[in-house]
């Protein structure tokens, strides 16, 4: 922190450019990939979950996942946290080992070519709001230390 003005320094924005021409330039209408996890999801000119998806490269996918297991699934926060994870980089799927066996051997006869992770990919946290029953329903990752709690 800077001590005299007591602004919290990070280097998460770091993939920022100001170079012309670079794929990350900050330009108009542009969206420099970057690190930075918070997301917040709206429907109907309201917001309606706060989330972030932890995972360096995995991030942007996961928060890709994460909404379509809620939106297009129908699970709740908790249930689109747990599920297994996949993500397809450098060549290779990294399948999180809770992904049933038959789907890795399905997708392995497929001609992907498989790497199990010994840690897991990403983290999650979200508040789903629930405005017409005026509740909160939470999320929270049980690959990491956290939990949902209300008050």
């Amino acid at each position: 922190m800077a001590p005299e003005s007591g602004v919290l320094l990070h280097n998460r924005g770091t993939s920022f450019r100001l170079m012309p021409g670079h794929p990350n330039a900050i330009a108009p209408h542009k969206r420099p990939f970057h690190t930075i996890i918070p997301a917040m999801l709206a429907k109907d000119g309201r917001s309606v979950m706060p989330f972030g998806i932890m995972g360096g490269q995995y991030q942007a996918v996961g928060h890709a996942h994460f909404v379509h297991r809620m939106l297009d699934r129908g699970l709740d926060p908790q249930q689109a946290a747990d599920a297994p994870r996949s993500f397809a980089f450098r060549g290779k799927l990294q399948l999180e080992p809770t992904n049933p066996e038959p789907v890795v051997a399905d997708l392995a006869r497929r001609g992907h070519e498989i790497q199990l992770r010994a840690v897991p990919l990403g983290g999650c946290q979200a508040i789903w709001i629930d405005h017409a029953k005026g509740v909160l329903i939470g999320g929270s990752e049980p690959r990491k230390d956290g939990m949902v709690l209300g008050y």
